[in-house]
């Protein structure tokens, strides 16, 4: 008789609480954004969504949203870096 070995490739706990501290500190993150920046975040990188598609949903150009999102970008990457940098202290 076989016997088969089935290799768990599931995260390990510790993973998955490194995974969820992660998306508890970007959303913490975003929270902190505009609302227009964080629209734009979420709706290009969580949802997906062209720059094109982006711009219909809340009605501006996809020249705009290409600019919120570079914006949103950068002010995000100061608030994570000052939160770090917080957590370090």
């Amino acid at each position: 008789e076989e016997e088969f070995i089935i290799e768990d490739k599931s995260a390990k706990p510790d993973e998955k609480f490194d995974l969820t501290l992660t998306e508890i500190t970007m959303q913490q993150a975003l929270d902190q954004l505009p609302v227009t920046y964080r629209q734009v975040l979420i709706l290009r990188f969580k949802e997906g969504l062209s720059a094109q598609e982006t711009a219909t949903a809340i009605n501006k150009s996809s020249i705009a949203v290409r600019l919120i999102q570079y914006r949103a970008m950068k002010k995000l990457k100061i608030i994570i870096n000052i939160n770090y940098a917080k957590v370090l202290l």
